[in-house]
């Protein structure tokens, strides 16, 4: 019986020293900072000029000086193009011509009015003269206002007869030359700001929120210009399902009208998608946080998916199981190779 019962008890010890090391699973490891790899996304994007002026004419009148070409560059206020102006010079000569007579009456009727307040001390003049007087200098002074509107008025007309830039930047197309004869809204250059330069693309919503954290850049024929965020559009495209962006160049800038990529790495340690496994309907990593212990732990990467890279947050040092890991569960006993 005592034999028996040595030989049931050695049975167990042996069923479950069997069972311990069936239970333990042969795994591999390595830091995250020797799996990590570096993402980088890439968009397409476009550089803008914030100003694009189509120039034209204001006045009915014929180009007589136009000595531009297009590939010029220009300063705000120079002059693109003249044109013939003898009607608006006469009109403003006779506004002045007729201002002059205006101020003449009313120096004299100031003078009369003068007189009369004189004479009417020593009962010399009727308070009625003084009254007519005093119309006539008030119906003059008025006059003078009207036409100093007119003089106001053919000013501008004359100023336009100057055709100038509205902004510093490039001259692009002439369709006015000299000789034509151009009406209100005519176009005569084409203008572009070369300096006023943003970048436009649009972005999935997930890549908007990598961009708060990580530097994005412009690359254009082979060159690269750092990028900053200057506005995020408040709507998405049904079509696309994507924001439009602008960024702000720092510095230096691209010519408008460049078509590149936009770039950006992301921060922090990427996980390759290879080393993600789910359990309970949640991606992770399988990872040994202490090698004695003999034992693993299941880590959830929220927001990661299943065959996506994941970028976290963990230190590089930190063990993560990277042979092994499909038959493992939480807490199971390992042996590390």
């Amino acid at each position: 019986m005592n034999r028996q019962l040595v030989f049931v008890a050695a049975l167990s010890v042996v069923y479950l020293w069997v069972e311990s090391a069936l239970a333990q699973v042969r795994v591999k490891v390595a830091p995250l900072g020797d799996i990590a790899i570096v993402v980088e996304r890439s968009v397409p994007a476009t550089t803008v000029s914030l100003r694009t002026a189509v120039v034209a004419s204001q006045l009915s009148a014929q180009v007589t000086e136009m000595s531009l070409i297009p590939g010029d560059l220009v300063k705000e206020g120079d002059i693109i193009a003249s044109l013939d102006c003898s009607d608006g010079s006469l009109a403003l000569d006779s506004a002045r011509s007729q201002m002059a007579a205006l101020k003449a009456r009313q120096d004299l009727a100031r003078q009369q009015l003068n007189r009369l307040n004189k004479l009417i001390q020593s009962r010399n003049a009727s308070e009625e003269q003084v009254n007519q007087r005093q119309a006539e200098l008030d119906v003059v002074t008025a006059e003078i206002a009207t036409q100093s509107i007119a003089i106001r008025a053919a000013e501008v007309k004359v100023r336009r007869c100057e055709i100038r830039a509205p902004f510093s930047g490039l001259l692009t197309e002439l369709p006015g030359q000299v000789g034509n004869y151009l009406t209100p809204g005519a176009p005569i250059a084409t203008l572009i700001d070369v300096d006023a330069i943003e970048l436009k693309s649009s972005l999935l919503e997930s890549q908007v929120g990598e961009l708060n954290s990580n530097q994005p850049y412009f690359e254009f024929a082979g060159e690269t210009w750092p990028v900053s965020i200057r506005t995020i559009f408040p709507v998405i495209d049904e079509t696309t399902q994507t924001r439009e962006i602008r960024f702000s160049f720092a510095d230096d800038k691209p010519a408008p009208g460049s078509i590149g990529r936009l770039r950006w790495k992301l921060s922090g340690n990427t996980i390759p998608a290879t080393y993600l496994v789910t359990r309970d309907n949640k991606n992770g990593i399988f990872v040994v946080r202490d090698s004695k212990a003999g034992k693993v732990d299941f880590l959830p990467i929220p927001g990661s998916e299943a065959g996506q890279p994941a970028t976290v947050d963990l230190p590089e040092d930190l063990m993560i199981v990277t042979e092994g890991r499909f038959g493992l569960q939480h807490g199971q006993e390992i042996v590390i190779e």
